[in-house]
């Protein structure tokens, strides 16, 4: 029964993996189409979530690129509880890189 739990988790972390790997792909051809549309709310949404799926996969440069880059477009929009809601993540991320 161990060996079945272990390979268990194995697999859902591998699952896990492909799952935020997908989510990345998709992410980043909805941003595409956020800047062609020039939406730039849209942009700014899209680039924390790819913030949020780059550190989930511990691609903490590509987080802390798409994290900066999400709280200038809030900045550009006037949306200071955004800026201020992403300080501490890229303050955490600047520590860890």
């Amino acid at each position: 029964m161990c060996v079945l739990r272990q390979f268990t988790n194995y697999w859902e972390k591998y699952q896990a993996s492909e799952l935020l790997q997908l989510a990345k792909i998709n992410y980043v051809k909805a941003f595409e189409l956020a800047k062609t549309a020039n939406s730039l709310e849209q942009q700014a949404e899209l680039q924390q979530h790819l913030g949020e799926v780059n550190e989930a996969v511990a691609q903490l440069n590509n987080a802390l690129y798409w994290f900066r880059s999400a709280q200038s477009s809030y900045r550009q929009l006037g949306d200071v509880k955004q800026v201020q809601t992403l300080r501490p993540r890229i303050n955490y991320l600047l520590e860890r890189v």
